[in-house]
């Protein structure tokens, strides 16, 4: 395929690290912007072929970013760039939202080379068919994002197709991706655990919605299903502000972290 500019508005360093190589490696290249207000500037003075838009950023959302854009576009006017939403939830809230957001397509964390493919050959008009990578992730992995039965997901620690994803990228690049990913994630976490905490202590519940968002997005795309199954009960209360109960929650979650931390280790060490 001929070199574009992708532009990734990701907040999350975890997810920026995974989507930058599996872009890089389908032979494009990439910006970052870590908010949707950086996205919307890069985008009125840059040229980009295609947007990834995570739909929740500090500052300003991809919603709102690709409601900028769309506004941008019609004044101009201008071709619409294809925008490409990058989300934690599949469900059909969530897509609608994104819809009348006037996003173009939908990405659910955890993603693999051949989604970003897909997308490229829809939008971009890629054409892979004399490329020999991508081989698809072997079957047994292909384990399902969103279960309807929370509790059956919070038996999983790892989902192990999302660790495929990255160490596909690591079979055909080369490159030893997933300990730095790993580390980011770790430092991330503990980051963002002691931000809960406080979150939870100061009864603000519009900033509990939004880390365990954060912890959700990011867990998914390293394969710690628990982490993301709890993270995402967690979410739902705060966005429905409902705090009673949730420092027990934030001590299990805590637990099923460190739970993934030695599992992800002891798959590390294979």
């Amino acid at each position: 395929p001929e070199k574009k500019r992708i532009l990734v508005a990701e907040d999350l360093s975890t997810n920026q690290q995974i989507i930058v190589e599996m872009i890089k490696m389908l032979g494009h290249e990439v910006e970052i912007a870590s908010n949707g207000k950086i996205a919307l500037a890069k985008y009125q003075s840059g040229e980009y072929a295609l947007l990834f838009m995570d739909c929740q950023m500090p500052i300003m959302d991809g919603y709102e970013a690709t409601r900028a854009i769309r506004k941008f576009e019609a004044e101009r006017p201008l071709e619409p760039v294809p925008i490409i939403a990058l989300t934690a939830g599949s469900d059909k809230e969530s897509r609608d939202k994104c819809d009348q957001a006037g996003m173009d397509g939908f990405l659910t964390k955890p993603f693999s080379i051949s989604d970003i493919r897909k997308i490229f050959e829809i939008h971009l008009q890629d054409d892979f068919s004399n490329t020999d990578t991508f081989e698809h992730i072997d079957s047994r992995y292909a384990q399902p994002v969103e279960s309807g039965d929370a509790m059956e997901q919070n038996f999983r620690v790892l989902n192990l197709a999302a660790i495929e994803n990255i160490r596909d990228v690591e079979r055909q690049t080369g490159k030893q991706l997933l300990p730095s990913i790993f580390e980011g994630y770790i430092s991330q976490m503990d980051e963002k655990l002691r931000e809960i905490e406080r979150d939870l202590s100061a009864s603000d519940s519009t900033s509990v919605y939004r880390t365990a968002h954060a912890i959700k997005s990011m867990s998914a795309n390293i394969g710690a299903a628990k982490v993301r199954s709890i993270s995402s009960q967690i979410e739902k209360k705060g966005k429905e502000n409902e705090l009673g109960g949730l420092a027990e929650e934030i001590i299990i979650l805590t637990e099923a972290y460190h739970e993934f931390v030695e599992q992800f280790d002891m798959s590390l060490a294979k």
